[in-house]
């Protein structure tokens, strides 16, 4: 019977070669590792701070499309991250969350991009938060949290519940 390719040779080798334990480093390059790490981290906030991406400025009229207002939420969570001025910071949440609500719709096509940076936001700099607690106002943290009750209300039921929840 003749013999094919050996394949079960060939994928037991690279296997050998893949799970070698790597080398350990030393301290000092792990230590230059996380110090370069949070040098990046602070340019990119900084950047988002200074100019942020998408830009915060609003067309005139309210449009569901219009990239500002994940630009202010963007500019926010920087600002916070920075430990900045959260006075500007609370400003551009509250902005945020009025002109969501100029928005036509804006309930039914909440985009996930500004849940996730709210989600943020709340999780992070509200009253309980994990890196600035208090940071974000706590009328802005249960406006918040409203509107996301506002969003999931017509599709949750308690009969969907978890029991061990």
């Amino acid at each position: 019977m003749a013999r094919g390719f050996p394949w079960r040779t060939v994928l037991l080798l690279i296997a050998l070669v893949v799970a070698r334990p790597a080398a350990a480093l030393p301290d000092g390059e792990l230590a230059a590792i996380a110090q370069g790490f949070e040098q990046r981290r602070r340019a990119l906030l900084e950047a988002q701070r200074r100019d942020p991406f998408p830009k915060p400025q609003c067309r005139a009229a309210p449009a569901p499309d219009d990239p500002c207002l994940l630009g202010k939420l963007n500019q926010a969570l920087a600002i916070f991250h920075l430990g900045g001025d959260a006075t500007a910071g609370n400003a551009l949440v509250e902005e945020t969350l009025a002109g969501i609500a100029r928005l036509p719709g804006y309930l039914r096509d909440f985009h996930f991009m500004k849940a996730t940076l709210f989600f943020r936001l709340v999780r992070q700099f509200g009253v309980h938060g994990t890196v600035g607690p208090g940071t974000m106002r706590s009328e802005l943290e249960r406006a918040v949290v409203d509107l996301f009750a506002q969003w999931a209300h017509p599709a949750c039921r308690i009969a969907d519940a978890d029991p061990r929840a």
